[in-house]
């Protein structure tokens, strides 16, 4: 017979926070916006950047999450072949992201991603055999065991704001703010102020009428006064895209 008694205890305020990411978001490129830049270690020891990006303007997957993992380059870890590759994918992160090409002597601010906008492509992830304590493959009644896949991302290419999205880019050096309710934007021209319109030229005094003994001396023809110029965009006022 067997013991069916059994008693157990743990304290849970050691536990971690469990996110429920629900169905799997499907494969296809989505507009992002950079909202969380964490730094996690990796088993090695290294610093990590660890990204969450929220899904923009998607008719069913807008506001969910997608996370990705930047292994940085470093000539002192790797071989010089995956130094190169993991290189070059940092460069075309960095160029995606910051629109303008990356060549030469460059780092690398985790905060200053903060708020950027990107489009980013995901698909699953490639199949990963499970392998036991040997590290051999594992087999079930002749069959390989894989872990599931899940989604990754795969590539990131440049976002190209268009007329009103231009406005809802966050101020260059602002960390990304959730809204919590509507938001108006206005476009900002001249520091903020919107810009006047011209005002209407007075309408001209009435001249005396000449009398027949003084001849009367003719006007000099006068140019149309110019139309006020719009005021010029203030170029501090950049916008980050």
């Amino acid at each position: 017979m067997s013991d069916t008694t059994g008693s157990w205890h743990w304290n849970f305020d050691e536990a971690d926070e469990l996110v429920d990411y629900g169905e799997r978001i499907d494969p296809g490129t989505y507009q992002v916006v950079i909202s969380k830049v964490d730094i996690v270690k990796t088993k090695a020891g290294e610093e990590m950047p660890k990204l969450q990006m929220t899904i923009e303007n998607h008719p069913k997957n807008s506001g969910r999450f997608i996370f990705d993992q930047w292994y940085l380059p470093n000539p002192g870890r790797q071989e010089r072949g995956a130094f190169k590759k993991t290189l070059a994918f940092m460069k075309m992160r960095l160029q995606a992201i910051y629109r303008r090409p990356f060549n030469g002597d460059n780092g690398l601010d985790a905060q200053d991603l903060w708020g950027r906008r990107v489009l980013v492509r995901v698909g699953d992830s490639a199949p990963q055999a499970k392998k036991d304590e040997f590290d051999n493959d594992i087999y079930i009644d002749g069959k390989q065991q894989f872990f599931p896949t899940k989604t990754e991302v795969q590539w990131y290419f440049p976002y190209e704001p268009t007329g009103a999205q231009v406005a809802q880019q966050v101020p260059l050096g602002v960390p990304m703010q959730m809204p919590t309710g509507p938001v108006s934007v206005t476009p900002p021209a001249n520091g903020g102020a919107p810009v006047a319109a011209p005002a209407p030229s007075p309408a001209p005094s009435p001249q005396p009428t000449p009398t027949a003994s003084a001849p009367t001396p003719s006007a000099p023809a006068t140019a149309p006064s110019a139309p006020e110029a719009p005021g010029e965009d203030d170029p501090a006022n950049t916008f980050r895209l």
